[in-house]
């Protein structure tokens, strides 16, 4: 959801990034075989690999005229923003579960947004489901959009009128979560950095493919001190620096903002 320019007003503006991970790690090793000028008309097909477990490769490029490249994708992103992420999407599934518990229907489409604070960011304090629900489930539609204030939290209802919901949902009611903003700094990157040479260390793909949409946001204040401390780690783990396209997409192109870095194995 965004706002618009000059009033209150939200619109929904779907994201293009694919929702289902094998489809996310084809997106993204797509958007960097572009950037490649050695790949620039050179016939080749990107397709999942069927079995990535145990270090193997996520993605295969296929040459037709070469063998193919295996490759692994990950993102760049904090632990506590992983933590965060794996927090939400339990504490979605309990809501929309209490929702259907309780038998909520709408007659029409309303997304409800629930907004935590949580002044230590090591910590979220989150509202029981069963009271989100209770002060939802009585709703007069012709009061929204409303917020209701709940202290520590905020409800914020509104319709979304017949366009499809992008979270989860039943009973034409949309839940999403929002917590305050992780906080982001070059030492979080680094332990980020640190945490993904060490878990990579064991691939056996020759190329591996490093994504991060936070990196773009980040990119003015320490992007350059981030893709040389990179560069620097990544050196002694068996890779070299491939390519870097840190400045492609904008909020109105096809592909999101956002930083790829490629690295390719030194066998041996």
């Amino acid at each position: 959801m965004r706002p618009t320019h000059g009033t209150a007003r939200l619109v929904r503006i779907p994201s293009v990034l694919p929702q289902d991970k094998r489809e996310k790690e084809v997106f993204w090793v797509r958007a960097l075989t572009a950037k490649l000028p050695a790949l620039s008309g050179v016939s080749h097909k990107i397709r999942p690999n069927e079995d990535d477990s145990h270090g193997n490769h996520d993605v295969i490029v296929e040459m037709y005229d070469d063998y193919p490249i295996g490759v692994q994708v990950t993102e760049l992103t904090s632990e506590l923003r992983r933590k965060r992420e794996a927090i939400r999407a339990g504490y979605l599934k309990k809501v929309v579960d209490m929702l259907e518990t309780k038998n909520v229907v709408f007659e029409e489409k309303v997304l409800v947004k629930l907004l935590f604070s949580a002044p230590n960011p090591e910590e979220l304090n989150l509202e029981k489901p069963e009271r989100i629900v209770h002060a939802v489930e009585n709703e007069d539609l012709n009061n929204l959009p409303r917020i209701i204030d709940g202290g520590r939290y905020r409800i914020r209802l509104q319709r979304v009128g017949e366009n499809d919901f992008y979270v989860p949902n039943t009973n034409n009611v949309g839940i999403d979560v929002d917590f305050d903003q992780v906080p982001r700094c070059l030492d979080t990157y680094r332990k980020a950095i640190d945490y993904l040479v060490e878990k990579k260390s064991k691939s056996i793909s020759p190329w591996l493919l490093v994504w991060s949409l936070d990196f773009w946001k980040d990119k003015h204040t320490f992007g350059e001190s981030l893709i040389e401390y990179m560069r620097s780690v990544f050196a002694t783990s068996g890779f070299d620096k491939l390519k870097t396209a840190s400045n492609f997409g904008h909020t109105c192109s096809p592909v999101p903002p956002g930083a790829l870095v490629g690295f390719r194995r030194v066998f041996q």
